[in-house]
């Protein structure tokens, strides 16, 4: 899916990327109130990679701008 988009002028001025596996979920608490990060892994999601601090931890999350799955029934 990525050729159809690849040459989309926004997806290179705005640092974008083609991601498949990692994809930003939400945030949850364990058992002890610690943040944990979900992700998700998707058939194609266009989104930009970010470096992020929650409670003094480093998490590299991989936020979507569009997120698609491709199911065959």
């Amino acid at each position: 899916m990525w050729f159809l988009f690849k040459d989309v002028p926004e997806i290179e001025s705005l640092s974008l990327d083609f991601f498949n596996k990692n994809i930003f979920a939400g945030i949850s608490l364990d058992g002890e109130g610690r943040p944990v990060i979900k992700t998700k892994d998707i058939d194609f999601c266009i989104g930009k990679r970010f470096d992020i601090i929650i409670a003094e931890n480093h998490y590299n999350v991989i936020i979507p701008i569009i997120a698609i799955e491709c199911n065959v029934y």
